[in-house]
């Protein structure tokens, strides 16, 4: 009976580390989202404030943090449009 109930234990035991893993994992992805997000608002916002309007340069060029495992880098936003302040 001993034995069963050892068994069992470990076996929970395991699954309780799967899960835990899995929700890790989940939970590690929505952060580096949420970090590419502030940077990318972060800068933006900076550009746009800093920004002063030309001719030939009527708004700033807006960009998009992209997370790896190597860092951030940043890429220019295609088609994007500078929002009303």
């Amino acid at each position: 009976m001993a034995l069963q109930l050892e068994i069992e234990l470990e076996a929970k035991e395991g699954d309780r580390a799967e899960m835990e893993e899995q929700l890790s994992g989940a939970f590690g992805g929505v952060i580096k989202e949420l970090q590419a997000l502030a940077i990318t608002l972060t800068l933006n916002l900076t550009l746009t404030l800093t920004h002063t309007p030309t001719p030939t340069q009527p708004q700033p060029q807006l960009y998009v943090a992209i997370l790896t495992t190597a860092g951030a880098r940043l890429e220019p936003r295609v088609g994007a449009r500078r929002a009303a302040l």
